[in-house]
């Protein structure tokens, strides 16, 4: 079957190796890997971006404990899209650093830019969705 054929080449290209399936078990991988994804990694997906929601609230709390609430918005929202436009721009340069780094090292260095890229979009979109949450119950007033 062609899209068989088409999927296992498209499997190929993400793993790096030759993947050839017959139908039955292709099927019984892409369903695994589907519950498996759908049950633990999008649980675990949910979990760390509302801890990282909730430690940007007790953050803006404690900082700006007394300011208005735009001023601490408006001061989250400006470093926080600054510092995700230098991950994004960096980025090319961390893949070429890592295609240089033995297998472990190489884990270690991506996994970590990949939480800070995390963290930072985590609470750049806190930041904007509470400034825009603060703006549309302005707007309704």
């Amino acid at each position: 079957m062609r899209a068989v054929a088409d999927i296992c080449r498209d499997v190929t290209k993400s793993v790096g190796h030759d993947v050839s399936l017959a139908l039955g078990k292709l099927c019984l991988l892409l369903s695994t890997d589907f519950l498996a994804t759908q049950t633990l990694v999008n649980v675990f997906n949910v979990m760390s971006w509302r801890g990282v929601w909730g430690l940007h609230a007790m953050w803006m709390s404690a900082v700006f404990k007394g300011s208005s609430d735009y001023v601490a918005c408006l001061a989250t929202c400006g470093p926080s899209f600054l510092c995700n436009l230098g991950l994004c721009l960096i980025s090319p340069h961390v893949d070429s650093v890592l295609r240089v780094l033995s297998p472990f090292p190489r884990i270690l260095v991506s996994r970590a830019f990949t939480v800070l890229h995390f963290t930072n979009s985590m609470l750049l979109w806190r930041s904007f969705w509470t400034f825009f949450d603060m703006v549309s119950l302005a707007s309704t007033r």
